[in-house]
């Protein structure tokens, strides 16, 4: 295998990190990830599930239900 390729197969292995913006409230976090999956759509299907997974990994389990409720909103509000 090409060192290239090794070099590829490693970056799919390794897990999608995405920082949690410092001070961001939950409602523009919210954005921000909308934002940041968009950018991967399209790609192939298991780096949009790891960047997905990157971006729930930035909720803390006393924001899960709050969040939810913002994104059940949000998707309310764009399905008009």
């Amino acid at each position: 295998m090409s060192l290239s390729r090794r070099l590829e197969k490693l970056e799919q292995d390794l897990p999608f990190v995405i920082v949690r913006p410092e001070g961001m409230n939950l409602v523009e976090l919210t954005c921000f990830m909308g934002h940041k999956v968009a950018e991967f759509l399209g790609r192939p299907e298991p780096e949009v599930d790891k960047v997905v997974k990157a971006c729930c990994d930035l909720i803390t389990d006393e924001e899960s239900d709050e969040f939810m409720a913002i994104l059940m909103d949000m998707i309310a509000r764009n399905a008009d």
